[in-house]
């Protein structure tokens, strides 16, 4: 069956062995602000964390022309047109957005106008690749060395620069919808990919979901369904822009806090950052949607963990930096309590992670979400997790709130079971609020992890919207 495909890619700029030396007087960009970014984040109110949006000039075309007759772009500016051998002899278009955050990171979005294409899942997953499109590729590569050389080199960077894809595939006929399993294995770039864990990823994808529009996401990148019949077809691609801008968000987010360079960002995006990381609710006050989607990046990009260990360390240095500065203490003396303070910190690290080691190691709860409203079908609630390594079972366990006693309570049969794989169903016969969390053990029945409790409601069928359509 043939399908529209659109294809896009993040590419981030950024040299891995030396800074960016672009300059703010660059002759290669005009610079303006990024309003028109945050616009199309839905319900984003309080964030300060937007980029640059670098418009190029004449001077970056004619950096850039050099690779642009070589690869056969055509046009002044873009989007340039070219042609592809996968087309039907007509020109595709390719556009370049530009946005710097960062004087060290810069982020391209490249997108294809849409075409249409035969869906078979492994050449799909084969297109959403950048490195499919070599002239598309050089012609990144050459934007990268123009970026990273202030515009003094005009030949390609000698590496390939990460990217992102994103793919949206809109059925023509109205009885050809793709599968979310075919979906997943899209998303994932593997053919193979089994029932069993494309399920995982759909459940972890399922909260933020409105409608069979569907939007797939993982730290790799987005898949999305589109179904042109649909009703809410206007409101599912609006809420793909929001999507995709807080995907690139979360890209740039991680990478800054993997580098732990964040020297150039001043007092209120270091501010936004520690509030989409640490305080999402206060940040995303109008929509629900983009809440959830970008608790799901949080996730993905594990930006709660790396945010830890960018303060832990911030906090040793500022550590180290008051003992170094004490009043009339001698070089040698600054030289030595800057040596035992980092002893301490070491020790103490070690101390804390030899007793606590089950704190450090946290059980990543899948489904039921939290907050989740249930139909009780079939009177079997399943849940999911991720799994821990070296654990010989989990013990899951299951409480419901008494009114009576204003506080949850274990179920009538003692709320806990003993699983050896990382899910389950459990048969609950009872409507009302409850309360779910897992715990691994090892095989000398000593606990190596835990999660936090999650919340979910079971109520009546008939107080259900009608589900989606699949």
């Amino acid at each position: 069956m043939n399908m529209k495909i659109t294809l896009s890619w993040k590419v981030l700029v950024e040299n891995p062995k030396s800074d960016i030396r672009y300059s703010e007087n660059s002759k290669l960009f005009n610079r303006r602000t990024g309003n028109t970014f945050l616009n199309k984040i839905g319900g984003a109110k309080s964030l300060n964390f937007l980029p640059t949006i670098l418009e190029p000039t004449n001077v970056f075309y004619n950096a850039l022309e050099n690779s642009k007759q070589t690869n056969e772009f055509i046009g002044k500016k873009f989007p340039f047109n070219f042609k592809d051998i996968k087309s039907e002899n007509k020109p595709y278009k390719i556009n370049i957005t530009i946005h710097r955050y960062h004087n060290n990171i810069t982020l391209l979005t490249v997108s294809l106008n849409s075409f249409i294409h035969n869906t078979d899942v492994s050449e799909l997953i084969k297109i959403q690749k950048l490195e499919s499109y070599p002239s598309i590729n050089r012609l990144i590569k050459t934007i990268c060395g123009i970026i990273l050389s202030d515009g003094k080199e005009k030949k390609e960077v000698s590496y390939s620069p990460k990217s992102y894809p994103s793919i949206t595939i809109e059925n023509i006929n109205p009885n050809d919808i793709i599968s979310e399993h075919n979906l997943v294995k899209i998303l994932t770039g593997h053919n193979d990919f089994s029932s069993d864990k494309a399920k995982i990823v759909i459940q972890k994808n399922d909260d933020h979901q409105s409608d069979s529009n569907g939007i797939l996401i993982d730290k790799q990148g987005i898949c999305v369904r589109h179904i042109a019949s649909s009703n809410s077809y206007k409101e599912a691609k609006r809420k793909f822009e929001s999507t995709y801008r807080l995907f690139e968000v979360a890209i740039i987010i991680s990478r800054l806090l993997e580098s732990k360079n964040l020297n150039y960002l001043n007092k209120n995006e270091l501010e936004s950052i520690s509030n989409l990381i640490n305080k999402p609710n206060i940040v995303f006050t109008k929509s629900v949607t983009a809440y959830k989607t970008w608790l799901l990046l949080i996730e993905e990009f594990k930006l709660d963990l790396l945010y830890s260990d960018y303060t832990q360390l911030e906090k040793e240095k500022n550590t180290l930096n008051i003992v170094a500065d004490k009043k009339g203490w001698s070089e040698l003396k600054k030289w030595t309590m800057g040596i035992l303070a980092s002893m301490i910190l070491i020790l103490f690290g070690v101390f804390i992670s030899n007793i606590n080691i089950a704190d450090n190691k946290k059980i990543k709860l899948i489904s039921p979400v939290d907050g989740k409203k249930l139909k009780q079908k079939n009177k079997k609630v399943t849940f999911s997790w991720n799994h821990i390594e070296d654990t010989k079972k989990y013990i899951l366990l299951i409480k419901k709130y008494s009114k009576k006693k204003n506080q949850y309570v274990s179920l009538s049969n003692g709320g806990r079971y003993i699983i050896f794989i990382n899910e389950v169903s459990i048969s609950i016969n009872q409507l009302g609020n409850f309360q779910w969390k897992i715990i691994a053990k090892d095989k000398k029945d000593e606990e190596i992890a835990k999660s936090s409790w999650y919340f979910f409601r079971l109520i009546k069928n008939e107080n259900l919207t009608k589900p989606r359509s699949q």
